[in-house]
Formats: C-alpha cells, sequence, structure tokens
C-alpha cells in the first residue's frame, strides 16, 4: 500500500487536493475529523482535556465542543501544545491502526490529510509528503471570504499554525496553489499521472 500525506497550513487548499484526488478513486483519512473520535465523553483524553480545559468547554451532553476548544488553544500557545500532548499520540494510534486494515484488505493507496503531520513528527506512516502552499495574504483572503472567521481569529489561526506553512525540508512534493482551482487541477493530474499511475503495483479502478 502506497499512503501519500497531504500536509500544510490552514486555508492553503489541502481540501481541494483532497477532493480531487478522491475523485480519481483513492481511500482517503482525514486526521482533523478522526481527532475528535479521540476523546469521546469519559475516554482517558477526554478526562485530561476537561481537567485542563475545564468544562466550559463541554456541549450540554457533555461531549466537547471543538468550537469552543478551538478558540481556547487559538490564543493560547501552551494550551495548544498540551492539547496536542494529549490528541497526537492517540490519534497516531488509531491513524497506524486504520492504515493497517486498509493494507490488509488490499487497499493499494490512502491520502492521509494532515496539517499537524510533520509537527507531530508522523512521517513513518506515510510513503510521500505533498505540501500544500499558499501565499500568506491569499490565504487571509479566503479564510475572510468564508465569513467563518473574524480578522483576529484569521490572524491568530495563521500565527498559531505557521509551523505547518513551512515544511520544504520533509516534502517530496510541493503544490503550489496561488493561482486557479483549474491550474491547481492540472497540477494534481499530473502528480497523478507521474507519482501514482506509474507505480507498477497500481491499478486504476
Amino acid at each position: 500500500m502506497f499512503v501519500i500525506g497531504i500536509t500544510g497550513g490552514i486555508g492553503v487548499g489541502k481540501t481541494t487536493v483532497i477532493n480531487i484526488l478522491s475523485k480519481m478513486g483513492v481511500d482517503v483519512l482525514l486526521a482533523d475529523n478522526l481527532a475528535h473520535e479521540v476523546y469521546p465523553q469519559g475516554s482517558d483524553s477526554w478526562n485530561q482535556i476537561v481537567e485542563y480545559f475545564g468544562s466550559e468547554i463541554l456541549d450540554s451532553d457533555n461531549q466537547i465542543n471543538r468550537k469552543k476548544l478551538a478558540d481556547c488553544v487559538f490564543t493560547d500557545s501552551r494550551a495548544l501544545k498540551k492539547l496536542n500532548n494529549i490528541v497526537h499520540p492517540p490519534l497516531k494510534k488509531m491513524i497506524t491502526s486504520i492504515l493497517r486494515d486498509k493494507a490488509d484488505n488490499q487497499v493499494q493507496i490512502v491520502l492521509l490529510e494532515a496539517a499537524i503531520l510533520v509537527f507531530a513528527g508522523w512521517q513513518d506512516i506515510v510513503d510521500e509528503i505533498w505540501l500544500v502552499q499558499t501565499p500568506r495574504e491569499l490565504v487571509e483572503n479566503r479564510l475572510s471570504n468564508i465569513g467563518k472567521f473574524n480578522s483576529k481569529d484569521i490572524q491568530n489561526r495563521i500565527n498559531t499554525q505557521m509551523h505547518y506553512f513551512d515544511n520544504k525540508e520533509f516534502a517530496d512534493i510541493i503544490i503550489d496553489n496561488s493561482s486557479t482551482k483549474q491550474s491547481l487541477e492540472l497540477k494534481i493530474n499530473k502528480l497523478w499521472e507521474n507519482r501514482i499511475l506509474k507505480r507498477k503495483n497500481y491499478e486504476v479502478k
């Protein structure tokens, strides 16, 4: 099985890259979506998070509210480090188990989207790292256009993720996403042809 890690900071276009590739028939794992499964109510991770951040981050059903949790960590680097120390180890264990199951089921290629890939030291669970990059000004514009964040939120989130943006020394492929979606699709199609289809053990589904 061939595992490609798709990484990069917030707003660079990782999801767009994943969406383009997923249409070509590959399995996708989204680390951010899996992360909340690491801390279900009553779990060890849940207890550690609630103990550190307080019951204010809980919903009415005692589940951790991800937005409230994000608001805490994107304005406090120490809080973010604490959360990472709680969540990253069990999350890596979960992803490794999923990848093992996919390999056992003869899955040929998997995309793992994870902004934290290099920062968390997960290079050992992927075969290649594809880094998506976009200039900061363009990232700010994209996040602003979404309408989900105010300007202060945007700056906080970018600043706390700066170490996700520039991991060139770890990347096998750098994808520049500073132009149009059509341009990005052309780049992804070329990578698909040159990095995936040319692999002798990969068969188009």
